[in-house]
């Protein structure tokens, strides 16, 4: 079973929804400057079930920077499986040395147990580009 993402857009995060036997959610926020390192811009994909621990799960999340010809893969892309969980996250990041561009953050989830397997993707933007204005400039 394939759940398409119908991006939600709420508090600066765009998440997957659907139904699945173990109420998880899939959620990237949008790209920004990290509050760990100020050189780089992060993108966090999270994965959160509440009913139950999701028998088997993977996240790979990728950062896309604006170009004048389209997107374009950057940085660290992050990637994480596992069991048995509630709850997941990974970060794809960049350091973009100074430059000012747009930033997208696209994550495939996928949940499985027993004869069940759901995948989604998920994208979102930095906020500058959803509110259409200047783009984010990281030293």
């Amino acid at each position: 079973m394939t759940m398409m993402c119908a991006a939600l857009i709420s508090g600066g995060s765009a998440q997957a929804v659907g139904a699945n036997p173990w109420g998880c959610g899939a959620k990237v926020d949008h790209p920004h400057q990290s509050h760990t390192n100020p050189h780089a811009v992060n993108v966090h994909a999270d994965l959160k079930c509440t009913k139950t621990r999701v028998p088997r799960y993977s996240i790979h999340v990728t950062l896309y920077r604006s170009r004048w010809w389209g997107w374009e893969k950057v940085g660290k892309t992050g990637y994480l499986s596992g069991t048995n969980k509630y709850k997941a996250r990974t970060v794809a990041n960049w350091k973009p040395r100074g430059a000012c561009h747009h930033y997208k953050g696209v994550a495939e989830f996928m949940i499985a147990g027993g004869s069940k397997k759901i995948t989604s993707t998920v994208f979102n933007y930095n906020i500058e580009k959803i509110k259409g204005r200047d783009e984010l400039c990281v030293k």
